[in-house]
């Protein structure tokens, strides 16, 4: 919980279980939205598809059932960001508050894993047609300590906020920083986000 003091980098820790936190509350809504852990894209890319096949086993039915599936990724081992898998719109989305991760980079991967995700669940080879990878717009940070947070914030807009003209809406940006970091000590602490309770399973 330190790390949600303020000018310090969020750890795998924090940054999971409010992601948790999101999970279950979008599971209550029943919102069409799945999310990662952080060290599901690192593993991917290190070690291959055979080390994350059963990653998805929690999902009811199959990820491609999903809208949205959200992923932060740690790059380099000091800076995190959001990847997004848009169903609805074919479209690999990089959030990223720094603008260090590449969309190519993080589409390819992904794409890759779809590919053999689908074979997998499904028995079938996927669809590659018309999709895309974007670098998208997003709020930035102005420091080099608070991209955990902004990749939190990141998945709770992506998961809760409804988009307009197909484009992500972000209820922040750098100058809300120190509230969010207290807010999401708050939410942590009461297993809540934004003060809507949930249950962790």
């Amino acid at each position: 919980m330190k790390t949600l003091l303020p000018r310090r980098w969020l750890n795998d820790e924090i940054i999971n279980f409010y992601r948790a936190l999101i999970q279950v509350q979008c599971n209550n809504q029943n919102r069409s939205v799945w999310s990662f852990r952080t060290n599901f894209y690192s593993t991917l890319t290190s070690k291959g598809y055979k080390d994350v096949k059963r990653w998805t086993r929690r999902v009811e039915s199959t990820i491609f059932e999903k809208e949205l599936i959200i992923i932060p990724i740690n790059v380099g081992s000091t800076h995190w960001c959001c990847g997004v898998i848009n169903f609805t719109a074919n479209l690999f989305e990089v959030y990223d508050s720094s603008k260090i991760l590449k969309a190519d980079e993080f589409g390819e991967n992904m794409l890759d894993y779809l590919k053999e995700e689908h074979f997998d669940k499904k028995k079938v080879k996927f669809d590659t047609d018309g999709w895309e990878s974007v670098e998208c717009d997003c709020p930035l940070q102005n420091n080099g300590v608070d991209c955990g947070v902004f990749t939190s914030q990141f998945m709770r807009c992506l998961a809760f906020n409804k988009r307009v003209d197909g484009h992500a809406q972000f209820d922040f940006d750098q100058s809300k920083i120190p509230y969010l970091r207290e807010q999401m000590i708050s939410d942590i602490r009461n297993k809540e986000i934004l003060g809507k309770a949930v249950e962790l399973q």
